[in-house]
């Protein structure tokens, strides 16, 4: 389970205590049809420590907890319905609702629903609060307890369904000595859309003008061979890392370490077309790639082909 868009398929209580306690914490699964009959189809995508699953149902059952759970989650409800029972209350959601929560003493699963999760380790959520509030603890979290509308969720839960596939998910995996920036960008819009008992400290979040977007624009594009961290380009623009990750992300639609790399990408590209003479090896390495193979991998996931073939068909 260790790698990106990863496959599941499962049938039968075995097989689903199995697969569930892997990934959460150890369950019980408790038919309620003919024992055998119930099983779970679908993926699981890691982004950063968190992951992203999409379940179809089959059968009737429900997952009994065994044991406390790290982990945050956000759960939409795309098919179907299901209920989860927690110490004192029950939360019953149907097609396209969703909840946030933790630790249910039990979840009843119904035949043919199909659900959207984003599995969150509670720590870094907190650490998300914190990078929001540029430095300030804040509470600790806890989101609303009710359940959420469809109006709130379509953009949000778009966007997770979108990134299965989406090569910005491996992108994101290999940067190297760098925090998950699509990682960061996930938790951060979790909690700043959704009620919690941070909201109110979070309408205070500062904004900063184009005009400082585009001065870290322009140190990226004066030196493109060289990775600058968001906190030098922050400082540089007179802002706060944060607020400038956010700006910059509305502005160019990639994080700061997303959009460096394909710069240097692109550049990497242009000289591959220009001139045979020069190694694929010697590219890499003064676009400051870590490795031929490293390169590689990353040129064919932003253009669908390897280096070496371009240049082959190029020339």
């Amino acid at each position: 389970m260790s790698s990106n868009g990863v496959k599941i398929e499962c049938y039968g209580d075995t097989d689903i205590e199995h697969f569930v306690s892997g990934l959460y914490a150890p369950v019980k699964v408790v038919s309620r049809d003919v024992v055998g009959s119930s099983g779970m189809r679908g993926s699981v995508t890691r982004v950063g420590g968190s992951r992203i699953e999409y379940h179809e149902i089959f059968g009737n059952f429900d997952l009994v907890s065994r044991d406390s759970l790290d982990d945050t989650i956000f759960l939409m409800v795309l098919r179907g319905g299901l209920e989860l029972s927690f110490q004192n209350s029950d939360l019953h959601l149907e097609t396209e609702m969703a909840a946030i929560y933790r630790d249910p003493r039990s979840v009843r699963m119904r035949e043919g629903g199909r659900q959207l999760s984003l599995i969150i380790p509670t720590a870094q959520l907190q650490a998300g609060v914190y990078r929001l509030l540029d430095g300030k603890a804040g509470r600790p979290l806890e989101f609303s307890k009710a359940a959420l509308s469809a109006s709130a969720l379509s953009s949000f839960a778009s966007a997770l369904l979108g990134l299965e596939s989406s090569p910005l998910v491996h992108l994101a995996e290999d940067v190297p000595g760098r925090r998950n920036g699509l990682e960061e960008l996930i938790i951060d819009s979790l909690i700043s859309k959704f009620p919690n008992n941070n909201s109110d400290l979070l309408e205070h979040v500062p904004h900063i003008s184009p005009r400082q977007v585009k001065k870290a624009l322009e140190l990226i594009h004066g030196s493109p061979r060289r990775q600058k961290s968001p906190y030098e380009l922050a400082s540089a623009s007179g802002v706060s890392t944060r607020a400038l990750q956010y700006a910059f992300r509305r502005s160019t639609g990639r994080t700061i370490s997303e959009y460096q790399i394909l710069l240097r990408l692109k550049y990497a590209r242009d000289d591959i077309l220009r001139d045979r003479s020069n190694s694929i090896e010697a590219i890499s390495s003064y676009w400051g790639f870590k490795s031929p193979s490293h390169f590689s991998q990353l040129f064919k996931r932003a253009y669908g082909i390897s280096p070496s073939v371009l240049r082959q068909k190029h020339f």
